[in-house]
Parts: structure tokens; sequence; C-alpha cells
């Protein structure tokens, strides 16, 4: 699925409705728009993976001016380490590891607004796909998604108010532009 797309879809969903709207949103310490490539590099294992509610997840972030604009994780394939710290840890079904960030997140940012919506596989099975999204004060958005491009991926997306305005000015001249 073309990240873009994705991204203009969670856009579209996140948009309405009444839900928690904390002072500021941070995954793990990380503040949109104030955390540098050095903060980041702090949850970053030596798997080169990131560290975040105690599972390894792949990520990429962007910055703009050196600031955090967007963390965009995949849920798929993550892994718990065990309490002891051994380097061993066990995988993670996306399941699991949605079902703990947004417990986790909804006790330290409150209720999220919550839309759900069923999907359907290649074979015909039906599944529910969350999607979980707080808005700070600041304009600042994180969403959990408990199904992306199938069901053994998730997605955790923290954006600053600045990004979020970029894609939008960006998505509205797209729209312009296109003649029929």
């Amino acid at each position: 699925m073309n990240k873009s797309f994705f991204l203009a879809g969670l856009l579209y969903i996140s948009m309405s409705g009444a839900f928690a709207q904390p002072e500021k949103l941070d995954v793990v310490g990380l503040v949109p728009g104030e955390a540098t490539v050095g903060d980041i590099s702090k949850i970053k294992t030596r798997l080169g993976r990131y560290l975040i509610g105690g599972y390894h997840l792949n990520c990429e972030a962007d910055f703009t001016n050196q600031k955090l604009a967007e963390l965009f994780c995949k849920t798929d394939f993550a892994f718990l380490m065990d309490a002891d710290e051994s380097g061993r840890g066990r995988e993670a079904s996306n399941i699991e590891v949605h079902r703990t960030l947004l417990e986790g997140y909804q006790n330290k940012f409150g209720a999220p607004k919550i839309e759900s919506e069923d999907v359907q596989t290649r074979v015909g099975l039906h599944h529910k796909r969350e999607i979980a999204t707080w808005v700070d004060k600041l304009g600042n958005r994180l969403i959990l998604m408990s199904i992306a491009n199938n069901i053994n991926q998730g997605i955790l997306l923290l954006q600053s108010a600045e990004k979020i305005s970029a894609d939008e000015a960006k998505e509205k001249n797209q729209k312009k532009s296109r003649e029929f």
C-alpha cells in the first residue's frame, strides 16, 4: 500500500468526533515538533529497531527543521524483550502489540476516538480494523491502527501539527491540479 494514500485515508478517518485531548502527546518521551535525531537514537536498539511499549518495532522517523515531524512504526514482527534483558526475546503478534499499546496510551492520554470498520482478506475472512486517535492541544496526532495492509500488520503513527498541516495543504493542491 502506498504510504501517501494510506496516510490520506488516516487523515480522513481521524478528523471528526470528540475524544481525549491531552496537553502534549509523546511516544516514549518523543514529542512531535520537539524531539531531535539525537533523541530518536536513544530509543533505537541494537537490533536497529525502536523500543516502544516494551516491543522492538520497525519505525521510520521523518524530520522538519531537525525536529521530529513523523514517527511511522509497523507492529508486525515485533519482539518483546525478556524481563531480564538478556538480549533474548520472543516474537509478539500484531494483535498483542496493538492491545498493549492501546491500553498503555489510554492510561497515559485518556480515551481516544475509536473508529471501527470491517475488512476482508483475499480469501474472504472478515476482521474488524480498529483505529484509535489522540490529538493534543498543540494539534499533534497519535494513531494506532490494528490492521493495516494485512491482519498481521498494524501501525503506530505520531505526527506533528506542522506535518499534518503540510500534508493537508499538499493533498489540497493535488486535488486542485487534477483536470477532468
